[in-house]
């Protein structure tokens, strides 16, 4: 995690590590980072559309994000068919702070929405 900001060509941060000093994981979590925050709404602005950001990621692949990693994120759809939904995401902020005051376990909870090669890896059986 504590690399996910770095970028192939070393211009990234906190340690200013190129593409070859760094595990492909690191590329990969990225890429997700990325990915996870263009595609939520937030505070200050709606989410994006999925194919708005995959063409971002690919565009920058390369300098801002390992292309190696944006090849491997974006075929995943194509492979495994596109994710469901997690339980939790129709909620809200409160309803999920009280979700997890309440004792819920988010990943046992949601397991349903993860592909099966995820929930087997997790040790989930959902």
């Amino acid at each position: 995690m504590r690399w996910h900001h770095e970028r192939p060509d070393g211009g990234g941060y906190p340690d200013g590590l190129a593409e070859s000093e760094l595990p492909e994981e690191v590329g990969i979590v990225s890429v997700c980072d990325a990915l996870d925050a263009m595609t939520s709404t937030r505070q200050y602005r709606s989410a994006m559309r999925t194919d708005a950001a995959f063409e971002i990621l690919r565009d920058g692949a390369g300098s801002q994000w390992s292309a190696r990693a944006v090849e491997l994120v974006l075929d995943e759809p194509g492979e495994l068919g596109t994710p469901e939904t997690p339980a939790f995401a129709a909620l809200g902020a409160e309803e999920a702070r009280a979700a997890r005051a309440s004792g819920a376990r988010l990943v046992e909870d949601c397991a349903g929405a993860l592909p099966q090669r995820a929930r087997e890896g997790l040790g989930l059986h959902a």
